[in-house]
């Protein structure tokens, strides 16, 4: 995976990430941080459930996060 995709994700919060995952038909417990649907979309982009163009890096600003 190209790493503007790990950098993406790594900007998305918890409902960017939630709204991706139920999209493909994902069940999200409220119990489940944001690291952990991060690692679930990730898992799903390498395995190709969720294409990696469904990932904006468009919006990735070129500093770093604070």
């Amino acid at each position: 995976m190209e790493q503007a995709i790990h950098t993406a994700l790594n900007w998305m919060g918890y409902s960017e990430l939630k709204t991706l995952l139920e999209e493909f038909g994902f069940a999200v417990r409220p119990s489940e941080s944001e690291d952990d649907l991060r690692e679930a979309v990730r898992a799903n982009l390498v395995d190709g459930t969720i294409p990696t163009s469904k990932i904006d890096t468009s919006r990735v600003p070129s500093g770093p996060r604070r």
